[in-house]
């Protein structure tokens, strides 16, 4: 999904240092960290759900 602000900072990339005190590559650079740590965040619940489940198969087992 597209904003109006994020279109407007693609067009206009020198104005990202105006309106939030980072250069255009460290927006990027702080964009792409965003998504990495959201990925691994992601994986991290997928692992604790999946020992959550193992845990109460093991309890219904016995």
């Amino acid at each position: 999904m597209e904003t109006y602000t994020w279109s407007y900072l693609k067009k206009y990339p020198k104005q990202t240092k105006r309106l939030l005190g980072i250069d255009d590559n460290q927006l990027e650079q702080l964009i792409a960290l965003g998504k990495l740590l959201h990925q691994k965040k992601k994986k991290r619940t997928k692992k604790q759900k999946l020992e959550l489940i193992n845990l109460v198969r093991e309890v219904h087992l016995y």
